[in-house]
């Protein structure tokens, strides 16, 4: 029986890890005067394990953001390939299962409606010329280019918004000169960000709900090389000069998984993160009850 139960364990790389460190961890000797808190910890290592239970990674090659961790990895051959900052939504990001299958270069950027009539319209009642100076483009329900100054935007409210707004290729363009696509029905992709001082924060639940990346031209040299393709990316500069955006379809799409997991092993050691969606408490409830 003990050798059966053993046997199907899950076999995914973190699960194991975790697992492994686990049982180093416990091990060591623990004072009595931390008693508490040694509870407290193995609770959140059991419960993401019960998490690697239920989403494991069955490929030997990936992509795993972790949105605790503020991290994109890369692993292949049991092992982390690149590693990147990243950041994530200050509303929840949530997490999926997906394939990295293009990306484009010089994106242009489709201002979700919500940030448009919640974000861009008390500024445009204020300014028009807001949408000029940022290289936005204003379009109405027919797809016509409107002229902001001639839009009463007094009369424009949350409810009757029927514009679209498109930011072209720039310096300043909020997708920085690289944007990484996967299908998921979220809307929710991975890109480059003109406000790069950001990764220099230890907490980085900042963006929109979308995963900012750090040094993403590194990730994308990363899939050419992987397909055996030559390296043959735009700098900075040229991304900018681009009049239009250049698409490239990975022939290999690399799985990419977004997981939430506050405690991970690093080296053969715990490491414990900050339930920053708040997500663990009623895990932890259901699995080990109220505390007294």
């Amino acid at each position: 029986m003990p050798a059966a139960l053993l046997a199907s364990q899950p076999a995914n790389r973190e699960y194991r890890q975790l697992q492994q460190a686990l049982a180093q961890w416990l091990a060591a000797p623990v004072l009595p005067d931390s008693a508490a808190r040694h509870q407290t910890q193995y609770e959140l290592v059991a419960l993401n394990l019960e998490r690697w239970r239920w989403d494991g990674i069955p490929e030997p090659e990936y992509i795993l953001i972790n949105l605790p961790a503020y991290e994109l990895e890369v692993i292949a051959r049991d092992s982390v390939q690149r590693r990147h900052r990243v950041v994530v939504g200050k509303p929840e990001t949530p997490t999926l299962s997906s394939r990295l299958s293009h990306f484009t270069l010089a994106p242009d950027w489709h201002v979700p409606h919500s940030i448009a009539t919640q974000e861009m319209l008390p500024r445009l009642k204020k300014d028009p010329g807001y949408l000029y100076r940022n290289n936005y483009r204003l379009t109405d329900a027919q797809g016509r280019g409107r002229n902001p100054w001639h839009i009463n935007w007094s009369r424009v409210t949350k409810e009757n918004f029927s514009y679209t707004i498109r930011q072209s290729p720039c310096c300043d363009n909020a997708l920085g000169n690289i944007v990484f696509r996967f299908a998921n029905p979220y809307a929710i992709y991975v890109h480059d960000t003109p406000a790069r001082a950001l990764f220099k924060a230890s907490r980085r639940a900042l963006s929109h709900g979308c995963i900012r990346l750090q040094n993403p031209m590194l990730l994308a040299a990363y899939l050419l090389r992987r397909e055996g393709r030559p390296v043959q990316l735009p700098t900075e500069d040229e991304c900018a000069r681009m009049p239009r955006s250049r698409y490239v379809r990975l022939s290999r799409p690399l799985p990419l998984y977004v997981r939430y997991a506050i405690c991970t092993a690093e080296n053969g050691q715990l490491r414990f993160l900050v339930d920053v969606y708040h997500r663990d408490e009623s895990l932890r409830q259901a699995l080990f009850g109220l505390r007294p």
